[in-house]
């Protein structure tokens, strides 16, 4: 795994480890399912912030 380290590039960015093996390149995305004004669940991307389309709602109803 460490020969691959900051060499493949995925569609997340770049694959890249840590000396302990920790994976620090990709971006890893988070998100909350929510429902919508019409009782729709939707899936809301919550970070990274500059990507993010809503605000984590913390404790989820």
């Amino acid at each position: 795994m460490f020969s691959l380290s900051g060499q493949l590039k995925t569609l997340d960015g770049t694959f890249a480890l840590d000396e302990t093996g920790g994976q620090i390149g990709e971006l890893t995305p988070l998100g909350q399912l929510t429902v919508d004004e019409h009782d729709h669940i939707k899936f809301v991307s919550i970070y990274p912030r500059e990507t993010a389309t809503g605000k984590p709602i913390y404790p989820a109803p």
